[in-house]
């Protein structure tokens, strides 16, 4: 993103295994739709790799900022 943009973009990665968890925190933290779809996307596609699950979200928040980006 370019500084003079004034929107503050956060991504946000978590290793929880279920959906109903995923809402539930989505909830509590009064996140906007879709802030952990990466989370569910990789959940759904590998299942729950225990610890393993963090390095693949984060992974995957990387490559699609970087496609976002152009790099």
């Amino acid at each position: 993103m370019h500084s003079n943009q004034s929107e503050t973009r956060i991504l946000i990665g978590t290793t929880s295994s279920r959906q109903c968890t995923l809402a539930a925190k989505q909830g509590k933290l009064r996140l906007q739709l879709g802030k952990l779809a990466v989370s569910c996307d990789v959940l759904s596609e590998y299942g729950n790799m225990s610890g393993t699950t963090t390095a693949f979200v984060l992974d995957e928040l990387r490559r699609r900022r970087n496609m976002e980006e152009g790099v």
